[in-house]
């Protein structure tokens, strides 16, 4: 019998341990990844529903309606800032323990004016009428 008799054995539970323990160290990393993209996605979708409430496409409070929506999408912790037609959304959703940060803005782009997103005879937005209810009685 040799000296070598049995060092293939050694070899290979020594590759299977460095791949388990690599495994290991890679999906924390993963899984950190995955939720950057859900929160970032959660941001998105959020601010987009605090626009659409701003712009008066959908009836409701801008900030409440991208809470609402942020939530839905799996974020543990939001901020919205509303001003104007402007909505910004920082939210945070937690994977493994971390928390992991996201934010969106959406509203008109701010090199064109609100009176050039207006339609000239039905008052939409984009192309969206207002149904949000009148905030004050028509005087007769």
């Amino acid at each position: 019998m040799t000296r070598e008799a049995g060092a293939a054995t050694v070899l290979a539970v020594g590759l299977v341990a460095a791949l388990i323990v690599l495994l290991a160290a890679l999906v924390p990393v993963v899984a950190l990844l995955g939720a950057h993209g859900r929160a970032a996605a959660a941001a998105e979708a959020a601010a987009l529903a605090g626009a659409d409430t701003a712009l008066g496409a959908v009836a409701g409070i801008p900030c409440e309606a991208a809470a609402r929506i942020a939530r839905a999408d799996g974020a543990a912790d939001v901020r919205g800032l509303h001003q104007g037609l402007d909505v910004r959304v920082d939210v945070t959703v937690v994977v493994l323990g971390l928390p992991v940060p996201g934010a969106a803005r959406a509203g008109p782009r701010r090199d064109r004016p609100v009176d050039a997103l207006r339609g000239p005879s039905d008052g939409s937005v984009y192309g969206v009428r207002d149904r949000r209810p009148p905030q004050h009685p028509a005087r007769r």
